[in-house]
Formats: structure tokens, C-alpha cells, sequence
């Protein structure tokens, strides 16, 4: 798995030749449906609220489409290094996914930010956290016989294993009172990593043939942090719920 800066831009020069000579691009066109982009109004929120977004080498893949529908529901978006900066003040954080494997023993050092971290969320402050994110609101990573203890916000231990543990995509029932509602998203599972004597609480999960799937997370009122990778354009309602509920944080 590589990121899009990881790529040298000879890789796409010669991506681009393949296509030039292989692929019959005008014919592909006329073959694709015309569609209709769909009108979408941003909400017109008065007041802004604030969204910390974690976003650094250790917190790196976020849907784009997250982040602008977020602003479009009324948050203004900061960002943050859990490497390196101090936790910004907030209603709501957001940790996405990435490689804190690869960060292990720098995040471990940031004890300052995880009790940072705990003491706004007993306040109340709303914590969002996707694949990597959820990862490091663990208690433990386990990276083969070494030990690297995280914020502890939640009990688990986490393993990291040599194989892929779950990949595909997923729609997710949210069953617990939460800032997003309950209501179905869509999006998608990809690990390498597995927790261990930990169960999904306050959601199910479903394959896309609608299989129900065993994956690990907790949905509570102000907390989703879970292996998955949600798409509010599956359902944008999730987005202005996020923002309303962390408004209320003003109040």
C-alpha cells in the first residue's frame, strides 16, 4: 500500500503512455451513461463549530468528500499533529486512518495529548476515530514482542499481524445513541491489525452482499471509533448530526 506522495511522478508519465497506447479512451467515453450531478446546499449554520482533524505521516487518509461536507454542515476544520502538536481546543476530533504502527514509539511519548485527550472527552467533546485512529485511543499496540502503550482512552490491546485480517466493503447500522444518529453509512474495511478479546458494541456491520460481519468498534454518545472507514456521501444527515451535536458544546 503506498500514498500518493510515496509515488514518483515517472510512475505516472508512464501510466499515462500505457493508457495512450492500450486503451481506446474515446470509445470508453461514449460508452459511459451521462449523469446527473446531484444539487446539494450547505446548511446555513450561524455559529462555527470547531473539528480537530489529526493529519499527519502517522494520520494521513481521510475521504476528502468527509472534510468538505463537514464545512458544508457548518465546522470549521483544524488540523493537528498527534506527533508533535498540542491538542487544539475543540467540540469535536476527528482521527482518521494511516500507519501509527509505523509511529509507535513517537506516539507513545505523547502522554501530555492522551490526558489532554481523555479530559475533553469527559467534558464532553465528540471523538471520531477510523482504522488508525481507533487504533491509537487504545490502551496497548503490540508489535511483535514489543509493547507501545497509547492514549488508553479505550481498554483494548491491539496486534498487528503479518495478514490481512479483513478487507471489503461495509455498511454500518448504528443501533447505540450517538452524535451521527441512528442511521446506516457505507464505507469500507482494510487491517492489517486485530484487537484482542474485543467486540463490536452499539453498531453491526454488513458486507456488501449483506452478510453480517465480526469487526471491532464502540458507538456511544460521544464517541465512534472502529476499524471502518465511513463515507458521509452515503449519508450526508451524519455529517450535520456530527455538527449539530458538537455546536451544542457551546451552548
Amino acid at each position: 500500500l503506498f500514498l500518493a506522495e510515496e509515488t514518483s511522478p515517472e510512475l505516472y508519465e508512464r501510466l499515462a503512455t500505457l493508457a495512450r497506447e492500450y486503451l481506446d479512451l474515446e470509445t470508453l467515453v461514449t460508452l459511459c451513461p451521462e449523469i446527473k450531478r446531484p444539487s446539494f446546499s450547505p446548511l446555513p449554520f450561524s455559529a462555527k463549530t470547531r473539528v480537530a482533524v489529526a493529519r499527519d505521516r502517522a494520520f494521513c487518509f481521510y475521504y476528502q468528500e468527509n472534510l468538505d461536507l463537514l464545512r458544508e454542515a457548518g465546522a470549521e476544520i483544524i488540523y493537528f499533529s498527534p506527533l508533535k502538536d498540542p491538542l487544539p481546543e475543540a467540540q469535536a476530533y476527528y482521527f482518521g486512518g494511516g500507519y501509527p504502527e509505523l509511529f509507535a514509539a513517537e506516539l507513545a511519548k505523547r502522554k501530555d495529548l492522551f490526558r489532554a485527550l481523555k479530559d475533553r472527552f469527559e467534558k464532553g467533546a465528540l471523538i471520531f476515530a477510523e482504522c488508525g485512529g481507533f487504533i491509537f485511543l487504545n490502551q496497548t499496540l503490540r508489535l511483535e514482542d514489543k509493547s507501545y502503550p497509547l492514549c488508553g482512552l479505550l481498554p483494548g490491546e491491539v496486534h498487528l499481524t503479518g495478514r490481512l485480517q479483513a478487507l471489503g466493503y461495509r455498511k454500518v447500522l448504528l443501533k447505540a445513541p450517538n452524535f451521527f444518529g441512528k442511521i446506516s453509512l457505507k464505507g469500507h474495511e482494510f487491517r492489517y491489525s486485530t484487537l484482542k478479546n474485543g467486540t463490536p458494541s452499539g453498531f453491526e456491520a454488513f458486507d456488501a452482499s449483506g452478510q453480517k460481519v465480526a469487526t471491532f468498534g464502540i458507538v456511544a454518545k460521544n464517541l465512534f471509533a472502529s476499524y471502518l472507514h465511513l463515507h458521509f456521501g452515503s449519508n450526508p444527515q451524519a455529517a450535520r448530526n456530527f455538527v449539530l451535536h458538537a455546536g451544542e458544546l457551546n451552548d
